[in-house]
């Protein structure tokens, strides 16, 4: 990629800390007002370069505008634009207002100067350039993750990410620190119930050594990364991060907010005991704590919980009891299950059968699918 020039970077700060002079602009002037930072993002982080970048370089545009709206997420965030920040969204989709609220609350909590906002635009372009599939090449086995590929992104490839070339010291060490919380806790396996409540504690003994700030900003930094998800259908906004999404993102932090002073297994079930009230569902039993926690590792909605309740109904006593023991597992220096992209696989298998029959009517057990989404032998 082209060497990042600093000024290019300062004014690109400049422009994003000053909403005032663009306070709800017309539809024409707003475009090209997107236009003209969109531009101004390719030349202070020359790694976005629609043609001499590294992510036009490996022929990756779809991970590029990925990247984009993240950086334009985060953009509208500080600038206070809901309009912006919701534009793509469909209309029975968009985040609220007072969701918007909850979210201006976040960033005012974080509250993030001039050095840092530039830290987190460099954080979001590594992160973007993580995910490209080809970056996995002759990465040790062990590395083979996107906090792993960061980190080598932060220390060698000094060609690829130039734009980390303008951080000082103070900068490095704040995107080393984030790197190394998102690796031990990540925010979305969270929101989906995939990690467990010993991933809080790690959480909560980082934040020890890190301290408050960098905790914040690894918060706000994993929020960024996920509102450009899908970025490849609208670059300039945040279509994923929708009212449902916002929600879970809003009850999660609200409870990790307390993570310096609060025991992580009452962290971590009063979030899921968050999404079991969301949903309508009991959360004063064990087993219905097992079932909420079901609920989120299924992606369940109003509109699809029936159906895994009619699954869980139809379990025998037997399977109940060992599903909600494994699903339950509390003990953050004990044996747990961390169920890592489970949500992903069961949406996918879900979906590999086609649009009908339902959960009861299918030709493979409830039983049998919950025994192999959790690979547990019945």
């Amino acid at each position: 990629s082209p060497k990042p020039d600093r000024r290019e970077v300062q004014l690109l700060i400049e422009r994003l800390q000053d909403a005032e002079a663009e306070d709800q602009p017309d539809m024409s002037s707003g475009s090209e007002m997107i236009h003209d930072i969109g531009r101004m993002m390719s030349q202070a982080f020359t790694e976005l370069d629609p043609q001499h970048g590294i992510f036009a370089k490996l022929e990756e545009e779809d991970h590029r505008r990925r990247t984009l709206a993240s950086m334009f997420s985060f953009m509208w965030l500080l600038r206070d634009d809901c309009h912006r920040f919701t534009a793509a969204q469909a209309p029975n989709r968009k985040i609220s207002l007072d969701m918007w609220a909850g979210l201006q609350s976040f960033v005012k909590w974080v509250d993030l100067n001039s050095a840092e906002i530039h830290a987190m635009l460099v954080y979001l372009v590594m992160r973007g350039l993580a995910d490209v599939p080809s970056m996995l090449i002759a990465l040790p086995t062990e590395d083979r993750c996107t906090e792993g590929i960061v980190q080598r992104l932060l220390h060698c490839m000094r060609t690829q990410v130039p734009c980390k070339h303008l951080l000082n010291h103070n900068q490095m060490d704040l995107l080393e620190k984030t790197n190394t919380i998102h690796r031990a806790f990540s925010f979305s396996h969270f929101l989906m119930g995939e990690n467990t409540p010993h991933q809080v504690f790690e959480l909560q003994e980082l934040q020890k050594i890190s301290g408050e700030r960098v905790f914040k900003f690894s918060l706000l930094a994993a929020f960024a990364d996920m509102c450009g998800a899908r970025g490849a259908e609208s670059s300039t906004g945040s279509l994923a991060m929708d009212a449902d999404a916002t929600a879970k993102v809003l009850a999660a932090v609200a409870v990790l907010r307390h993570v310096g002073q609060a025991d992580p297994v009452a962290i971590y079930w009063t979030y899921i005991s968050s999404q079991a009230r969301s949903l309508a569902l009991p959360f004063d039993e064990e087993e219905d704590l097992g079932f909420a926690r079901l609920a989120c590792l299924f992606r369940a909605s109003p509109d699809t919980l029936g159906e895994l309740k009619a699954v869980w109904s139809g379990l025998m006593r037997h399977e109940r009891a060992m599903l909600t023991e494994h699903l339950t597992a509390c003990n953050p220096d004990g044996v747990a299950y961390m169920l890592t992209s489970l949500p992903a696989y069961l949406a996918n298998a879900r979906k590999s059968r086609g649009p009908a029959p339902s959960w009861p009517s299918s030709n493979t057990s409830a039983s049998s699918i919950l025994a192999a989404a959790f690979a547990w032998p019945f």
